[in-house]
């Protein structure tokens, strides 16, 4: 795999309605007869959510939409976002699995509510 060229798939599947989409990455290695695939994830995305797959130095970053631990979730929102890293090295690839890219304060509020729901006063 060394000095190989990579290249990667990005693409999402056709619906004919909602703002939340299901999409599908993959990352091939071209050994100059055959492209080989190294890793696939699919993820969900909203359709006009403010950053997308990108390549930063060594790594993939595939933004997704993930949700919320709520009763209600929003299709045309961003709701929680998260990276998904892939590290792109000479051997290959390495998962560096995901990132969230909202602050700790909602998980502080997740842990509340658990908390709460769980209470003895609701027993």
């Amino acid at each position: 795999m060394h000095g190989q060229p990579r290249f990667y798939i990005d693409g999402t599947y056709a619906q004919s309605a909602g703002g939340t989409v299901g999409a599908q990455i993959s990352v091939w290695v071209w050994d100059g007869m055959t492209a080989r695939p190294q890793i696939a994830r699919a993820y969900a995305l909203m359709v006009d959510q403010s950053a997308s797959t990108r390549v930063e130095g060594d790594l993939l970053m595939v933004q997704q939409k993930k949700f919320f631990r709520t009763f209600f979730s929003c299709g045309m929102c961003e709701e929680r976002q998260a990276d998904w890293n892939v590290w792109l090295i000479p051997e290959g690839v390495q998962d560096l699995e995901e990132e969230s890219l909202v602050r700790n304060s909602m998980q502080r509020m997740n842990s509340f509510m658990a908390g709460f729901i769980t209470s003895p006063l609701l027993t």
